[in-house]
């Protein structure tokens, strides 16, 4: 990840961020070239302590493993492998038992993929897939007369929706993009656990069948598209949104709910029924790190942090509804008081491990404490210039209502810009932590083998 983003390091962030406009998003350039300083240094320093140890599984007595225990996380899974990796994981520990006792309720579980049309805005193409789902989840819930809906939601138990943007396939030759739409692609992954058999069957199967025996066609081989014509269930008039062109297209029922949510954007909807093995590995994929950008294109990644700042990627529905926030704080544990530090150089990768008094968690807090009371400095300092501000109006040395108004704001002002680069500094000190005991630096083969696969990214 650092050599990804190494070189937009070298940029302003007025270069960064060309097309920046303020409408569009809460971030500045600068808070963007910050976000992008914290995942260069994510991960800067990591702590290892030994993990739980058997005498009976050691017959040659090497002792503990040491196990990754904490690390300084920039905490921006959307874009970061390593935090996406430990987001994931969390994730699928804290959907385990509610899946599981959906399963033992005899739910049946989908892998369904919602997709609109791409376009040339991101921020533009998340506000239709958000709003078309938002739809299709009402279109199924019970009504307010007390009926239940006919739509294929109402059979849905619970189910957690992941969204996934990417922009289209291209290459970049001699400065120019080809061989793709370079268009925004956002869809979403979603697991749900349904009461019933979700009605997702373009063809009628029965008919599906006469077909393959009128025509000798084996199982396994595909069949052409005008033989299974009179298998249809539904012919559905639709505009393709990119062509214009206006066409009957064979559609489930589910499909033309979706195409009806979205307004006629989409009819694209994929439904794939899980079983066995298949439920632990679908989840995986829902859960995983929903920005995905090419290394040549390192300007997606600026753009990604600019439009998705303040929106969610990540829901739940029905009986897992609450389930989906995040935990971020780095653990503690009282099983071991041994901690190792191992610490990153750009030049010679992670040092050996030393040993260390301090865990990450502790070093966090010193850095915290430095600055809350240069802080709480600045507001008395601030509050000691606005008394003596007053103390001057009352005595008459400013006589002037709108000059003192004005000193008083100015005042005000510049405490706010050195509390808010104060702080901005302690976010970017957090992550770039340093243990108290110098650390020379070698290469990475003194770590545990287990963890370099996972640093490896």
């Amino acid at each position: 990840m650092r050599r990804l983003v190494g070189p937009l390091l070298r940029l302003s962030p007025a270069e960064l961020t060309p097309d920046w406009e303020p409408a569009r998003t809460r971030l500045s350039p600068v808070d963007v070239y910050r976000k992008i300083e914290k995942l260069h240094d994510c991960c800067g320093l990591l702590e290892f302590r030994p993990g739980k140890y058997n005498p009976d599984n050691d017959p040659e007595g090497d002792g503990p493993k040491l196990k990754l225990h904490n690390a300084t996380y920039c905490k921006q899974y959307r874009f970061c492998p390593k935090c996406s990796n430990r987001t994931q994981q969390q994730r699928a520990a804290k959907f385990k038992k509610p899946f599981a006792e959906l399963l033992a309720q005899g739910a049946i579980p989908y892998h369904v993929i919602f997709t609109v049309s791409a376009g040339r805005e991101l921020d533009e193409r998340y506000r239709t897939l958000i709003k078309s789902i938002r739809t299709f989840v009402r279109q199924g819930r019970r009504r307010g007369n007390g009926k239940k809906s006919r739509g294929e939601w109402s059979k849905v138990l619970g189910g957690v929706v992941g969204i996934e943007a990417k922009r289209g396939e291209t290459k970049l030759i001699d400065g120019e993009w080809v061989g793709g739409s370079h268009l925004w692609h956002v869809h979403a992954h979603a697991i749900l656990f349904c009461s019933e058999l979700l009605d997702f069957e373009i063809y009628n199967p029965e008919k599906v069948r006469e077909i393959r025996k009128e025509n000798g066609i084996k199982p396994g081989t595909k069949i052409p598209e005008e033989m299974l014509f009179p298998a249809v269930k539904n012919l559905v008039p639709w505009t393709n949104p990119a062509t214009g062109a206006r066409k009957l297209v064979p559609a489930s029922k589910i499909s033309i709910e979706w195409m009806k949510a979205t307004g006629g954007n989409a009819i694209d909807i994929e439904v794939k029924r899980l079983g066995g093995a298949d439920v632990e590995k679908k989840i995986f994929e829902v859960l995983k790190y929903q920005a995905k950008y090419k290394e040549e294109n390192r300007e997606d990644l600026a753009y990604m942090m600019q439009t998705t700042s303040d929106k969610r990627f990540f829901f739940t529905y029905e009986k897992l509804r609450g389930l989906g926030k995040d935990e971020y704080e780095l653990s503690e544990t009282k099983e071991s008081k041994e901690i190792f530090l191992s610490q990153w150089s750009d030049e010679s990768g992670y040092s050996p491990l030393v040993p260390s008094e301090k865990s990450i968690e502790q070093l966090s807090w010193d850095v915290k404490r430095v600055i809350l009371s240069k802080a709480g400095k600045l507001l008395g300092e601030m509050r000691r210039l606005q008394s003596a501000l007053r103390r001057e109006y009352l005595t008459a040395k400013i006589k002037d209502l709108g000059e003192f108004e004005k000193r008083h704001d100015h005042i005000g002002k510049v405490w706010r810009k050195m509390i808010g680069a104060l702080y901005s500094h302690s976010a970017r000190m957090d992550s770039q932590l340093r243990p108290p005991l110098p650390m020379p630096h070698y290469s990475r083969s003194s770590l545990p083998n287990a963890e370099l696969l996972y640093l490896a990214l």
